[in-house]
């Protein structure tokens, strides 16, 4: 008899593990980039190509933007930002903006934040391409 429960015990431990894994909020912040009138002269988008993450201090110095159009883009500038939160609420934790230059298609560039970002911290990343 005693078998029988200490066997429903561990179905009932092992049954709310997966449960709780069930429903865990995972987040993969997947960049999101296309045709929107932000990114007008490049059409199929861009990319995250990198961080630079360190790992001693589970935080990012830069983060690398891949698939730049620099041709279509000439003379326009690239905007990006890393924010706590969805839907860039709050502060923004780092970022910045390049001059495209033509010369080649396609290009990436990296922007530095000009010291560490927790890398936990980091919800969202904004890119625009404006005039």
């Amino acid at each position: 008899m005693k078998g029988i429960y200490y066997a429903m015990g561990l179905l009932l431990v092992f049954g709310a593990v997966f449960a709780a894994a069930a429903v865990l909020d995972i987040n993969p912040s997947v960049l999101q980039a296309g045709s929107d009138d932000v990114l007008q002269c490049d059409t199929d988008g861009v990319f995250v190509d990198g961080w630079g993450y360190e790992n001693d201090t589970l935080s990012v110095t830069y983060v690398r933007i891949g698939g730049i159009n620099a041709d279509a883009c000439n003379g326009k500038e690239m905007h990006v930002d890393v924010y706590p939160s969805p839907n860039g609420l709050g502060t923004s934790l780092g970022g910045g903006f390049w001059q495209i230059t033509g010369g080649g298609n396609p290009v990436m560039h990296t922007f530095s934040f000009g010291g560490s970002v927790d890398a936990q911290a980091i919800e969202e990343i904004h890119i625009a391409i404006t005039d």
